[in-house]
């Protein structure tokens, strides 16, 4: 099925693609600069984690300052998320104790509607997405730090990118 002209200008015009235009310079930037410029592979995609983990609460609907508070919980949350699971990385027990106990309390989120669900599936996407390689002491301090940074990094972004484009998101 090919759509007309006038279709597609309706869709790249849309605020759906500006808004995942947005989200994906977002979280691909720290990742870009990261491994472009300086060489720094697994920190580009740690940091992007952090980036997409913000990313996800950062949807259109209600009030700026509801969406720019929703990011700095999954921020700070999916900064503790990412320290508690690079603890439990390396011992077996801990992980066994850690993954349902963080399962069950960021599923309770969901209570607190759209925003609390989007939240609790932000945090247990970092926490999966740490779980792939044990980790050191060393290890947890770095990868915690680049994910906040990252996730820090797209909550000025995306601060930014509503103030100077405002009226496009109008």
């Amino acid at each position: 099925m090919i759509l007309p002209t006038s279709q597609l200008q309706r869709f790249f015009y849309s605020h759906y693609f500006f808004g995942g235009l947005r989200q994906a310079t977002g979280v691909l930037l720290p990742a870009l600069v990261l491994s472009g410029f300086f060489g720094w592979h697994a920190a580009g995609f740690v940091a992007a984690v952090g980036a997409a983990c913000v990313a996800i609460l950062d949807q259109p609907g209600g009030p700026r300052r509801y969406g720019i508070n929703g990011m700095f919980a999954a921020l700070c949350l999916g900064s503790a998320t990412t320290a508690l699971t690079g603890l439990a990385s390396s011992h077996l027990l801990a992980i066994w104790l850690l993954v349902p106990a963080l399962c069950f309390g960021f599923s309770m989120l969901t209570v607190y509607g759209k925003h609390g669900g989007l939240l609790g599936f932000a945090c247990l996407l970092i926490m999966t997405l740490t779980l792939r390689t044990p980790l050191t002491l060393a290890d947890v301090l770095q990868h915690t730090l680049t994910s906040f940074l990252g996730g820090a990094f797209y909550l000025l972004y995306s601060a930014a990118a509503h103030r100077l484009l405002w009226h496009r998101e109008e």
